[in-house]
């Protein structure tokens, strides 16, 4: 496998746009971006993406979900600038919206099969990198430490709406690099966001057998059961809260929802015991009792939906009924 990706590296890194390699030549880094509805985004998406700086090949892939917007035109736009670098699987309707879950995982497995890089880096439309050596760090390190699966960085974060930027509120989590963090740390402190992630594609075997939810919660799961994570302390992407993001600013109780049924599918996977009881529950139970009042508040009976999830200890359920 690793011969596939013989070339020689730059002397040092330059940006992707200005670099030439042999035909054939596989691309070290996948980038992979998901569009629908991006047009005020997607151009911020894109430079950022284009300025990086490597001595490795890299493409950059983008699944257009059949936006009703501009979105489809300004891709065709930078393809047709960058006809070596970029390339767009449009879609003839809008995968996310279907309800048949096989056939939405067919459809996005015509877009996974594009990704040939060794590394895959995510970054959503309506998200941007701001560092040019953003992918040059991450791949070195993945490089040089083969027992590590996974890098990622802290970022900003835009309200786009109001104008208004914050941080990824975890000062407290940093007096450095996070080194070797496993599975049971990335639940605990949710340090990440899919615009941060650099990842062996290699890892991913299970992940794309996978047939439930799918979340930025299932990848990390399937990834840190195959390794390390590393986690720089370099701010090097903003994350955009905006009123059409998938998860941004779509409310508690909708975001909470999915988050009951990702981790439900995930616990009924999980085949080993003992991490079914040291993380999922675990996780569930703090999830349903942080939210659990906020629901109430919104007048929705969700005692009956946790308990019937059966994987929530009865416990829970009573310290609930008292909220």
């Amino acid at each position: 496998m690793q011969q596939e990706y013989n070339y020689t590296p730059l002397p040092e890194p330059i940006p992707i746009t200005e670099q030439v390699w042999p035909e054939g030549t596989l691309p070290l880094v996948c980038t992979s971006t998901l569009a629908y509805n991006h047009e005020p985004y997607i151009r911020e998406c894109l430079d950022g993406i284009l300025m990086q700086k490597t001595t490795f090949p890299v493409q950059i892939l983008v699944h257009e979900d059949c936006s009703t917007d501009k979105t489809a035109e300004i891709l065709k736009e930078y393809q047709a600038k960058y006809p070596n670098l970029i390339k767009v699987f449009y879609q003839p309707e809008n995968v996310y919206s279907l309800k048949d879950q096989e056939e939405k995982r067919k459809r996005w497995e015509q877009f996974y099969s594009l990704r040939k890089g060794k590394y895959i880096a995510l970054c959503e439309g309506d998200d941007y990198w701001i560092d040019p050596l953003k992918l040059q760090k991450q791949v070195d390190f993945l490089e040089a430490n083969p027992e590590y699966v996974l890098t990622c960085h802290r970022y900003k974060v835009l309200d786009h709406e109001k104008k208004i930027w914050s941080g990824d509120n975890a000062d407290k989590l940093f007096k450095g690099d996070i080194k070797g963090f496993t599975f049971d740390y990335s639940i605990k402190h949710w340090i990440t966001k899919t615009l941060t992630l650099v990842f062996r594609k290699d890892a991913l075997f299970e992940y794309e057998k996978y047939k439930g939810l799918n979340r930025d919660t299932v990848l990390i799961y399937f990834l840190m059961k195959n390794g390390l994570g590393y986690c720089f302390n370099d701010i090097s992407g903003v994350y955009r809260l905006n009123n059409g993001g998938v998860c941004g600013k779509q409310g508690v109780r909708k975001n909470t929802f999915n988050a009951y049924y990702v981790l439900k599918d995930l616990y009924k996977h999980e085949r080993d015991k003992t991490t079914r009881n040291m993380y999922f529950s675990k996780y569930a139970s703090v999830l349903a009792i942080s939210k659990g009042k906020i629901l109430f508040q919104e007048k929705f009976d969700i005692i009956k939906i946790i308990y019937l999830f059966k994987y929530i200890p009865i416990k829970i359920y009573r310290q609930l009924k008292r909220l």
